[in-house]
Parts: C-alpha cells; sequence; structure tokens
C-alpha cells in the first residue's frame, strides 16, 4: 500500500480503466519525481532544523543547581569498570584480570588496548571538566553528539566483532552502558538548564 501511494502522490499510478473505442485519452507531460521527493521531506527537515537551532540558541531557564560532580561520578565509575575488569572489553588473547594485573605492574607491561582504554577514558573526563570550567554549552552539545554515537559504535558493533562476545552476554560492558545512559541523562539536564 505504501508503494502505491508513493506513485499516487507522484502522479505515476494510473488507475486501470476498461477499454473503450469512444474513451478519450490525456497525455500528462512526466513531472520530476526528485522536486516531489524534496517538497515531502522538507516537512520532515523543517522541524529538525528548528530543534538543532533552538538547541544552541534557545534561550534556557537558569538553574542554580550543580550536578557535575554527578557526571563526575558516573565517569569515575567506568574508568574502575575498565580498571578493574578490562577482560571483558579485549579479545580474550589480551585479557588480563585483576590478580594478572598486578603481576604485569611488577613486570611493566600493559596492553596497548588497556592503555589506550585508560587514556580514552581520562581524556573524556578531562575535556568534559574543561568544557564545564569554561561553562562552554555549545562545546558541551558537540562533545555529548560525538560521545554518544562513539560510545554507541564501539559498544554495539566493535566490541561484539573484536571480543568474539555479544553485548547481552557480558556483563561489565551492560554496566558501563547503563552507567553512561545515567550520565548522559544528567548531561541533558545541563544541556536543557544551562551551567549554574
Amino acid at each position: 500500500f505504501h508503494h502505491r501511494h508513493v506513485l499516487k502522490s507522484w502522479g505515476l499510478w494510473t488507475q486501470v480503466l476498461p477499454l473503450n473505442e469512444n474513451l478519450k485519452f490525456t497525455l500528462i507531460e512526466s513531472t520530476d519525481c526528485f522536486t516531489n521527493v524534496w517538497e515531502s521531506l522538507k516537512k520532515y527537515i523543517k522541524p529538525l532544523t528548528e530543534f538543532v537551532i533552538t538547541l544552541f540558541k534557545g534561550k534556557r531557564e537558569k538553574i542554580n543547581m550543580d550536578v557535575y560532580h554527578y557526571l563526575f561520578i558516573c565517569d569515575f565509575l567506568i574508568f574502575v569498570i575498565l580498571f578493574a575488569k578490562f577482560d571483558s572489553f579485549v579479545p580474550p588473547d589480551e585479557a588480563t584480570d585483576v590478580s594478572e594485573y598486578f603481576r604485569l605492574q611488577q613486570s611493566r607491561k600493559f596492553t596497548l588496548s588497556y592503555v589506550m582504554f585508560l587514556i580514552a577514558q581520562f581524556l573524556l573526563i578531562l575535556i568534559d571538566r574543561v568544557l564545564y570550567l569554561r561553562k562552554h554549552l555549545n562545546g558541551k552539545i558537540v562533545f555529548d553528539i560525538v560521545q554518544i554515537v562513539v560510545f554507541h559504535v564501539l559498544i554495539f558493533l566493535i566490541h561484539p566483532l573484536s571480543t568474539n562476545r555479544y553485548f547481552k552476554e557480558s556483563l561489565f560492558p551492560q554496566l558501563t552502558f547503563i552507567i553512561k545512559s545515567t550520565y548522559f541523562a544528567i548531561s541533558s539536564y545541563i544541556i536543557r538548564f544551562g551551567y549554574p
């Protein structure tokens, strides 16, 4: 039915009529289908562009409640999970447990992916702190959008491919996802009401 509706809206669907000798045919020139598609898409694009403009330039209610420490707690908990249960986030051949961590610490050998994960999480905490101290709300919006996209690609695409474990089978990535979702909810509060 959708296909028929689209063809009718573009003027490409014709009713089947019985052949009649006295029937007159009218030839209609074809219309550019891309123009019709663009006109149809405008009604969906316009609210999206208005939302983005309001997001970056809209007036915000000011509430003097500082929730940055909750963001820091969420990021710090993710850092602790990465530190303690890193074997849930890497392929089995690179896995290290907490007991192996201390052995590796004595021998000063760390896997590259372990170090990269810890540095990346530390940089996320650092960037978030800089944006908070500068009270740069537009930077926070862009940072969160990029962080949402990258986090979801990592947790739902790259993690299962690299570890050969499904997301639903890995407890600590699920816990990380819940904590990061809480982080994004608190962050949306900051975006909605601005920094104190």
